[in-house]
């Protein structure tokens, strides 16, 4: 299991998108990070999930990845 103090729940910035950018840059320096994507939306011209995952592939490297019906977990090393 995955504790309180071990998870980080990202903002809801539809309004805004690149909030989103500086809600992920505090991931920075981590060297193993599941990002999960679950109530995906595109809307307003944007697809958060590949909007979020564009910002993350440019802060390091991904590695891994699982996709199920209506959810995404991606594995990335941003140290």
């Amino acid at each position: 299991g995955i504790g309180e103090d071990e998870s980080i729940i990202g903002i809801l910035s539809r309004e805004d998108p690149e909030a989103y950018k500086a809600d992920l840059d505090q991931l920075k320096g981590m060297s193993r990070i599941w990002v999960l994507f679950s109530h995906k939306y595109s809307g307003r011209g944007v697809n958060e999930e590949t909007y979020m995952l564009e910002h993350l592939d440019g802060l390091g490297t991904r590695t891994d990845s699982f996709h199920g019906t209506g959810v995404s977990i991606y594995l990335y090393d941003l140290s």
